[in-house]
């Protein structure tokens, strides 16, 4: 904001507010923010992918413009806004942060996908939208994200600033890499539209995939996009040991095939010594007959996702069925609470089936003095499963990573996947050799059941990780 001006420097048109002072501002439109404004497109799939279920619409430009009115006044209101150069990454001496803010900013209108453009395979995608809305708003149109984290329960603006990877990001890379362009509330008060080699580079580059504390706010992103099939097809290969895991999976990686059949998904579990890596492969609703007669539905009333994967089974699945198949469960957290048992998962309510419901339930078992009955809950099944470690280490040490795993933590469940990374968009893994490099989610008890040899082995598994070249990274978001 220019010095006794009231405006903000910015790329679009000004509108009049009044701010809680009673002083008249001039906040940014959102209309000429991007050089080019895709149509809403409203095309429907060959078949319903979301079964008894009504998609979601996209927002439009007019409801988000007023969303960002509404996010721009509340950066005035909680007292930011004031620069003392004019740059929108400058704030003047004593204005809060972006992040300080967030409690107080009027995010609750960008939770939507803004529009999709099939000619050009984007979309735009408000900042604070799930993925798991992504998901649905883009499969009824036919189309999908490049990569698709699992599980889907985080939000686009957390799965771009984090390390963020999926079943198909040996062939994608991570979710950053599909971002094109972003749109930022910056510490001014500033909505900027920032891209890897356009104006505002330098932002671009310090949020993407960086992990790091976030100086701007993403309002919205656009997203490239591939056109999605009806149905997946996934087949589970058994494999006797961890260096012939990751043999496979780098076999997988390079040539993108397994026994002669294509592979557009892959993702590898290691359990009580048991090594499985799970395929998958488009198909569409002509070929889903001759995989079996109707497709699995995990997030009613079926087993959990985790519990098919024997070595030897096959599914058929919707394409939104696939990509949030790790929802329902959190992939492991839900067996703490007896999900894994079928009467205790048809009595469950389906809607209070999610991470957020179990993160609720885990921060309940983890206070100082919980209730009797979580407590009752906890002794009797214990060891409440989540991710408590996450690395990243070059594809060709995957084996060794996984044998010396053994030997510091037994019995927790890990989930790998490999992933491609492309230069700058690899985020914070070093990309110039090797090009593949794979996630390892190391999955343990509950801070509620924390010792210290838990804390020795985190430990471990860092000195374990950056010995073989790698790190330790947030997948979460």
């Amino acid at each position: 904001m220019e010095a006794g001006t009231g405006t903000v420097r910015s790329a679009g048109n000004y509108q009049k507010h009044t701010d809680v002072h009673g002083r008249r501002q001039s906040i940014p439109t959102y209309s000429r923010i991007t050089t080019h404004v895709p149509p809403v497109v409203e095309s429907v799939a060959k078949v319903d992918p979301m079964p008894g279920q009504t998609p979601p619409p996209v927002v439009g430009f007019g409801t988000h413009t007023a969303a960002i009115g509404e996010l721009v006044a509340s950066v005035y209101a909680a007292g930011s806004g004031a620069t003392r150069s004019g740059h929108p990454d400058d704030p003047s001496p004593g204005v809060p942060s972006i992040p300080a803010l967030m409690d107080r900013l009027a995010t609750r209108g960008l939770t939507g996908v803004v529009s999709v453009d099939a000619g050009s395979l984007t979309a735009l995608v408000q900042g604070r939208c799930p993925l798991a809305r992504v998901v649905a708003t883009l499969v009824h149109r036919g189309l999908m994200p490049l990569t698709t984290p699992a599980p889907a329960a985080r939000t686009l603006g957390g799965a771009i600033t984090r390390e963020s990877v999926g079943s198909s990001s040996f062939a994608t890379g991570t979710f950053a890499a599909s971002v094109t362009e972003l749109h930022l509330l910056t510490p001014s008060g500033a909505i900027v539209a920032a891209s890897p080699s356009g104006p505002h580079a330098d932002l671009f580059h310090r949020i993407v995939g960086r992990e790091g504390p976030s100086e701007c706010f993403i309002v919205a992103a656009r997203i490239r996009l591939v056109q999605a099939e009806d149905f997946v097809v996934t087949r589970t290969v058994g494999l006797p040991n961890a260096r012939d895991l990751a043999a496979a999976l780098a076999v997988i990686a390079h040539e993108a095939t397994w026994e002669g059949q294509p592979v557009q998904f892959v993702e590898a579990t290691v359990r009580a010594n048991t090594y499985t890596i799970a395929l998958g492969r488009a198909v569409t609703g002509a070929e889903a007959p001759l995989h079996a007669v109707s497709p699995s539905h995990y997030d009613r009333g079926g087993p959990p996702y985790a519990a098919t994967l024997s070595p030897g089974a096959s599914d058929l699945l919707t394409m939104t069925d696939y990509l949030q198949r790790w929802e329902p469960d959190g992939f492991w957290r839900s067996f703490h609470y007896g999900l894994a048992h079928r009467g205790v998962r048809r009595a469950w309510p389906a809607r209070l089936r999610t991470p957020s419901v179990y993160a609720r339930l885990d921060a309940l078992m983890d206070s100082p003095n919980p209730a009797q009955l979580l407590e009752r809950l906890a002794r009797w099944q214990p060891g409440a499963p989540r991710v408590f470690r996450e690395v990243a280490v070059p594809l060709a040490a995957l084996g060794e990573l996984l044998e010396s795993l053994n030997g510091i933590v037994r019995e927790v469940p890990l989930w790998v996947t490999p992933f491609a990374t492309h230069g700058d968009d690899a985020g914070p893994i070093p990309s110039a050799d090797p090009t593949f490099w794979a996630y390892c989610g190391i999955w343990g008890p509950g801070a509620h059941q924390r010792t210290g040899h838990n804390v020795g082995a985190e430990n471990a598994i860092d000195r374990l990780t950056a010995a073989l070249g790698g790190r330790t990274v947030r997948f979460g978001g």
